[in-house]
Order: C-alpha cells, then structure tokens, then sequence
C-alpha cells in the first residue's frame, strides 16, 4: 500500500510537473507573439515615410518600372555597392518591386518582416547560448525573449528597419544569425554522433548548409564575411562540449578563411584603402572610431532619440592623440580584454559584448568608409543585448531586476513610439534629422531640397544661406543655391565664381557631386534657364581639374555629366570622347549604352551600330547580365 502511495504520488508529481511545463511553453510562445505584435504595430506608422538617399540609385532608378528575366539579371548582377554587388540583396529587393511596385510603403513592409524574422533567430541563437550557461541555463527561454524584445524595439534600428536600401544589411545579419543557430545545433549534435546514426546525419546536413547560409551572408552584404570570426567565438563558448579532435576540426573550419582573408588583405591593401574619396585620411578614421564606438554604445543602450539619425556627417574626425582619446580607448581595450578571460569562463555576458566588437571589426576599422553610421550596429546591437540583459539578470532573479527589465522595455517602446512618428513623412523626418544633426551638411541639404521641391522657394534659400554661413568653406551651399536660384530669376554670374572657387578648395565628396549633377539635369531639361551652358562647363571643368588631383574620385561621373552637356548642344564628337572616358574610369555598362542612344540619335547612325555590335559581342561588358539594357537600344538603333 505504501509503494502504491508513493507511486501514485510520483505519477502525481510527474502529472503536475508536465501541465506546468505545457502552460510554461504556452506562455512563453504568446509572450514571443506579444513582442512581434506589439514591433510591428509601433512600426506601421512609418511605413507611409519616403525612398531617401540611395534608395533612389539602387531602387527607383535601377528598377524604373520595368519586371522581367533579363531586367532582373541586370539589376541583380550589375549593381555598384559594395566589392561583391550584394546580388542577394538585390534580387530582394527586385521581388519586392516585381510584387508591389516602386512603392516605398512594400519595401518598408517587407524591411518590418524581415526584421521580425531576425528577431525569432535572435531568440533562438540566445535560447541555444544560454542553455549551455551555467549561469542563465534554468531561465534560458526567459532570458531569450528579453533579448529579443529588447532588441527588436531598439529606437536605432529605425534608420535600417525603415530604410529600404537597408535591406542588404538586414539579410545579411539574417544569414549571419542563421549561420550561428546552424553552427550551435552542429555542434550539440556531433557530441552524439558516436551514440545516435541520426545525429551524425544531422551534423553531416548542418555542415553542408551552414557554407551555404555564410555565402548567402556575404553575398547579401560584405560583412557577412563576418560570420566567420563569430563562428569562431561561438566555437570558444561551447568548447566543453568538443573533443579534442572536434575542437581542431572546428578551429580550422572558421580559422582558416580568416587567415587566408587576412593575407589578402594586405595583398591588396591599395585596393582596399584608397582614400582619395575621402575628406581625412586613414590615420584619422583609426582615432575617430575610437569616439565613434563609445557614440555606437550609447544610441544602442540609451533610447536619446534626440542624438539618432541616418546621417552623421558631422561626426567630429580626430587628427591626433589626448588624454580624452586614451581613457576611451584603454577602457574598450579592458572590456576586450576581460571579455576575452571571461569567455572561457562561459560567460554569456563577454560573449555578447565580445559579439559587439567583432560585428564592427571591418566597418569601424581601416576601409576607407564613412566616419559613422546608424545601421552599422544592426548586427553588433545583438551582442550588447545579451551583453546588458545578462548583466541585469546577475542582479539576481528578484523582483527588482525584474522590473529594470520591464521598465526598460516600456522606455525602449515609448522612444520606439516618437522615433517612429519622426519617419513617418518627408517633412518630419528632414526636419528632425536637421534638429538631431545641427551642424550636418547633408541633413541641411535634404531639407533645403525637401522645401525647393515643396514650392517654399524663400525657406529653401534660407535653408541654403544657413549652410555657407555654417561652413563658409564648403561649396556644396553654394551649388545648392545655383541650383535654386537658377530655376527662378537670374543671378549674379559671380555666384559661379564663388562656387569654383570654394570647390578648388574641397575634395569633391558625395554631395557636391549630386549637385553638380542636379545642376546639369536641370540646365539639359529647360529648367534652369538663367545659368548658361559656359557657366556650366566651368563648374565641371573645376570639378574635373579636382578629381584628377585628388586621384580620380567621382571622375566617372563628372565626365558623364560633360557628356549630357555636350550632347545637349549637339556637340556629339566631344560627347563620345566623355562618355567613352566615363566608361573607362568607371565601368558602368549605362554610360555606353547612353553614348550608343546619343550617336544615333545626333544622326551618326554608323558609328551607333559600331558600337552596338561590340555591345553584342561582349566587348565592353556581360551580354547575359545586360540582355534588357541591350534590347532596348537594339530597339532604338534600327538596323538595315
């Protein structure tokens, strides 16, 4: 009787103990849901913001309306971003038009889905992580949804999630994530393979599909190459797990690439640091990311929408050492360092924040990017969200740990809330990226056009006249206001003089270049009508002397926008020669094509059919990756 009792107690116990496991399970799954709807409704609002900055290259005038096979290999294969092209990336973003059109609001859409897709690889990256802790292995599903909420409605995720050209960093982080979930199952799995034939083939399966998820990763974006360094960390933290033999195995798998990236490097180091783009120098950038990682920890921890933006020109560049520069740099040297102890120690919190450093270890170094951007930490911010929330959850599991959490994650929505509302229309978010960034060239210069294009002609010249007073120096004002004033009244001639100048005394960088060409559209299509062509060609001859001074930067372009001039005046000899000279710099199959469009039509039909038929024979790029840029002049250039 007493055995009896006892089982039935222990069927009992075991009974109990299976409900409160299933409504556990159940809770936790509505709570993930709960974090998804409550993202997803806090970001619907800005889906109604506008295409900004490189959306329009890479976006609204690659696609231009146009959906078939060979417009799709076109835009897939022969897109300028990045070493690689971002094929991935494109052909995404190629769907997302194919299926809703050049519509900004699908393209946010599908960024939002994408970002909640990341959110469920996070939680189960975190999930797998944790249960090997010691420390966090009893709450790991807990601690998991934290770091997916958390995460998800970090305010300065904003600027990737509703920045459509963003994509290519929000896929990339996706087969990052899914590499890392691939890797950790491979290894749980090959400490059975000895004693269960399925897991050896599961192991056999992920090490098939995790080279294919890094390809995907680096194909979407080059940091993918990434990957590889956090493979490596992942290896380190479950190395208890591994024999010996798997340990060298593992090692291997994820050294070897980067030894071999490494030298490769250095190898082509020219390529891979040329600053003649660039308004500071290789040395600069170094000191600067020192300040610029400290900024980056700051908007990924604290929700100060108020220091948030897409555009961060006027990051201050650092030219030499201080006392400031090296407590900065000493005090993320010391969390490098203990994070890497703590690492074998199986610290969850040195892994995330070691995540970080790693995840800005190509774009926060020595390529001769731009000083800082947002976006930038759409990978990184994982690691210091495990990072943080592993931090609180070693105040204890009492009740006020818990409500920092819960506190911070109602902060965190709330600053989600207003940050949101920022983008949700042209004319909030210029002006706040304007209010954020007082003293930024380019937020100045969205808002100027912002308020030209809205028909407040004397706001725009104000917007413009604020910048040269701001930056006397700069010319970019100065072509702004060319820009504006010529579509309206005619001007005083020294204007362009003033321009010319101040452009002799800058590099070109990415602004003034866009003026220029804004200013020359404008002049080809009789809406400035008060700047002459001679004004023109002085602004792009000065232009032209610069770039080859500085080392040939943005040249393929300046020669392209000779060439629209020269054209427009019936010029077609001179138009060729830029045209030709705008290929060679640059590479780009449309400045031929152009040129072959611009001879036929100015009457020298032979020369045209010359020149399409070296297209045909592959002479100056891809047919197979052209095939709908070549129908469309075949189409044009009528054959005998």
């Amino acid at each position: 009787m007493v055995i009896n009792g006892v089982q039935r107690s222990n069927h009992l116990a075991g009974f109990n103990s299976a409900i409160i496991g299933f409504i556990r399970a159940k809770l936790n799954a509505v709570l993930a849901i709960l974090s998804l709807a409550v993202c997803t409704l806090l970001y619907i609002k800005g889906l109604n913001g506008p295409f900004i900055l490189d959306d329009f290259h890479n976006i609204h005038n690659a696609f231009n309306g146009t959906y078939s096979f060979d417009k799709f290999r076109e835009v897939v294969f022969n897109n300028q971003s990045g070493l690689l092209g971002r094929p991935i990336s494109m052909a995404s973003l190629y769907i997302t038009g194919w299926m809703h059109g050049v519509n900004a609001w699908a393209f946010k859409l599908h960024n939002l889905i994408i970002h909640l897709v990341n959110g469920l690889l996070v939680l189960t990256l975190t999930f797998k992580l944790a249960k090997h802790s010691e420390t966090f292995e009893k709450t790991a599903l807990h601690f998991a949804l934290f770091v997916m909420t958390i995460w998800l409605l970090m305010p300065m995720q904003v600027s990737t999630v509703l920045y459509p050209v963003q994509r290519m960093a929000q896929l990339s982080t996706l087969f990052i994530l899914a590499t890392l979930v691939a890797t950790a199952f491979a290894i749980e799995a090959t400490t059975l393979v000895k004693r269960d034939a399925v897991n050896s083939k599961k192991f056999t399966l992920y090490l098939l599909l995790i080279p294919s998820l890094m390809l995907l990763a680096v194909f979407s974006k080059e940091n993918g190459i990434l990957v590889i360094p956090l493979m490596g960390l992942v290896f380190l933290f479950y190395k208890d797990k591994l024999s010996k033999l798997d340990k060298v195995f593992f090692v291997t798998y994820s050294a070897l690439p980067v030894i071999i990236g490494i030298v490769g490097f250095f190898i082509f180091s020219d390529k891979f640091l040329n600053y003649k783009v660039r308004t500071f120098t290789l040395s600069d950038r170094l000191l600067t990311q020192v300040d610029v990682i400290w900024y980056y920890l700051y908007v990924v921890i604290v929700p100060d929408i108020r220091k948030m933006s897409f555009v961060l020109d006027d990051f201050p560049i650092r030219t030499a050492i201080d006392f400031l520069w090296c407590v900065k740099f000493t005090g993320l040297l010391a969390a490098m360092a203990a994070s890497i102890y703590y690492l074998f120690k199986k610290s969850l919190v040195a892994l995330g924040i070691l995540l970080f450093f790693v995840g800005h270890a190509l774009e926060s170094t020595a390529l001769p990017l731009e000083i800082a951007f947002e976006h930038r930490n759409y990978l990184p911010s994982i690691g210091i969200t495990i990072a943080l929330v592993g931090a609180l959850q070693h105040l204890g599991a009492n009740k006020f740990s818990k409500h920092i959490k819960y506190a911070y994650i109602i902060v965190l929505a709330v600053a989600l809330f207003f940050r949101v509302d920022s983008w949700s229309s042209e004319a909030k978010l210029y002006l706040s990226q304007l209010e954020n960034r007082p003293f930024s060239k380019r937020a100045a210069a969205i808002y100027a056009n912002y308020l030209f294009e809205s028909q407040d002609f004397q706001g725009a010249l104000n917007q413009a006249a604020r910048g040269k007073e701001m930056h006397p120096e700069y010319a970019g004002f100065y072509l702004s206001e060319i820009l504006m004033v010529s579509q309206l009244q005619a001007f005083d001639p020294k204007l362009i003089t003033i321009a010319v100048e101040k452009l002799n005394s800058n590099k070109i960088d990415g602004y003034q270049l866009s003026s220029l060409t804004s200013i020359t559209s404008c002049k080809l299509n009789n809406f400035c009508q008060f700047i002459t062509f001679d004004q023109l060609e002085a602004l792009l001859n000065k232009a032209e002397t610069i770039s080859i001074r500085e080392g040939g930067a943005w040249l393929g372009y300046i020669y392209l926008n000779k060439a629209r001039m020269f054209y427009k005046q019936q010029e077609f000899e001179q138009a060729e020669g830029f045209y030709l000279k705008a290929f060679q710099v640059s590479r780009e199959p449309v400045m031929i094509v152009e040129m072959i469009g611009a001879l036929w039509n100015g009457g020298y039909k032979e020369k045209a059919r010359k020149y399409l038929t070296a297209v045909e024979d592959g002479q100056y790029f891809s047919v197979a990756n052209n095939k709908d840029r070549i129908k469309k002049i075949q189409s044009a250039v009528a054959k005998k």
